[in-house]
Formats: C-alpha cells, sequence, structure tokens
C-alpha cells in the first residue's frame, strides 16, 4: 500500500474530507429498527477536528477511498458486533467483486444489502444467492 498523502491539501477539506461512492453503490435507506440479535441504527460522523485527524491517517495508512465523510449512515450491529455501515469506504471495499461479478452470484452475508443492491442492477448479472447466518439481518434487511 503506498501512501496518498502527496495527494491531498491540507488546505483544503474537501481534498481528505470526500469520498464518492464507487460507481454501482449507493446509500441504503433504513429506519432504525430492532429484530432479535440485529439492530439498525444511525451512524453520525461529525465535521470536526477527529474526523479530519481519522481521515488523514487513513490516507496516509491505507489509501483515499478509506476516508469516512463527515454525515449521516446506517450501521449494522448483531450481537453488539458492527457488521456493517453504508459508508463510501465500506463501499469501495466491495467494488472489486462489484466489477467481477457476472452470472450466478454467490454472496456470503447479507449485511445492509448494500452490494446485492449494487449488482442485482447489473445486466451480466442473472442470479444472485445470499448466505446470511443471521434470520434476524434477513428479517430487518430483506424488505428493502
Amino acid at each position: 500500500m503506498t501512501n496518498e498523502l502527496h495527494k491531498i491539501d491540507p488546505a483544503d477539506e474537501t481534498t481528505f474530507m470526500t469520498n464518492e461512492y464507487p460507481d454501482g453503490f449507493s446509500k441504503v435507506e433504513y429506519s432504525p429498527a430492532n429484530k432479535g440479535e440485529a439492530v439498525l441504527s444511525t451512524l453520525t460522523v461529525p465535521d470536526n477536528f477527529y474526523t479530519q485527524m481519522y481521515n488523514l491517517r487513513a490516507i496516509r495508512d491505507l489509501d483515499l477511498h478509506r476516508v469516512v465523510p463527515p454525515g449521516e449512515y446506517t450501521q449494522l450491529h448483531v450481537d453488539n458486533v458492527l457488521m456493517m455501515s453504508d459508508t463510501p469506504a465500506e463501499a469501495w471495499e466491495h467494488e472489486d467483486a462489484y466489477k467481477r461479478a457476472t452470472g450466478h452470484v454467490l454472496v456470503n452475508g447479507l449485511g445492509l444489502g448494500m452490494f446485492v443492491h449494487a449488482i442485482l442492477k447489473k445486466p451480466e448479472v442473472t442470479q444472485v444467492t445470499v448466505v446470511e447466518k443471521s434470520q434476524d439481518v434477513v428479517d430487518i434487511v430483506w424488505p428493502s
């Protein structure tokens, strides 16, 4: 992994406080809800010094796509463990699989369904099978 700090301007927050979703992906829309072990809740990323420092470290240690812009996101916890959020950074983690998805696609874990929503829009994907171990996750997310 290459340090990408040279790509940002510390005087211009738009270079380290923004991150667009990759092609095919978008923010999910859920209302906060609980179903057994599954909890959908709002994740608020504040526009402050701590978010700036997190994003600068992400650019230094990981890459520009790990930036989490300030805003409201959805997060899924199962048994009090964070499973997924709908931040652009999370979507970028699935971008390579999205690009490669064709034919019958097997998805291991439903999460928030962000990846499933994205691949269902691809004409070259003919069928999607999702394997999810938590019925509560299926019950809370699948209706979307």
